[in-house]
């Protein structure tokens, strides 16, 4: 019985740590918005505000891969240490890295393009009727 809770136990902990990136990820992208959202309203006639506002959302972009990269590797993890019997107390990812989509890939993936694309046209769109 010992075995089964520890196996419970490293399944809680890998739990908990995909709730803590998928959390993140969600953060990033309301930061996002926010700061894009922001920079947009504050910068009344000067351009450079709007070109300034495509540098916050590459970082907040690079950031939400990174976390969701994260987080389809511990959704690995957690596959693994549930299929096994007995399994060490181990929370290293390392061994997926071949299995999930690497950063640039997810870099690209419809669950990151799908936002931020679209802003940073906005962005760049906003930037060219203004200087029209």
């Amino acid at each position: 019985m010992a075995g089964q809770e520890r196996i419970f136990k490293h399944l809680e902990f890998i739990q908990t740590t995909i709730s803590r990136k998928a959390q993140n990820s969600f953060t990033y992208k309301g930061w996002a918005i926010t700061l894009i959202t922001a920079v947009l309203a504050l910068s009344d006639k000067n351009k450079t505000c709007y070109l300034a506002a495509i540098l916050p959302l590459l970082g907040f972009w690079a950031l939400d891969t990174y976390s969701l990269r994260q987080e389809r590797l511990f959704r690995k993890l957690y596959d693994d240490v549930r299929s096994k019997q007995d399994t060490d107390f181990s929370m290293n990812t390392s061994i997926f890295n071949h299995v999930v989509p690497s950063f640039f890939r997810t870099l690209f993936s419809t669950v990151t393009i799908g936002l931020y694309i679209p802003i940073l046209l906005l962005v760049i769109a906003i930037y060219f009727l203004k200087a029209a």
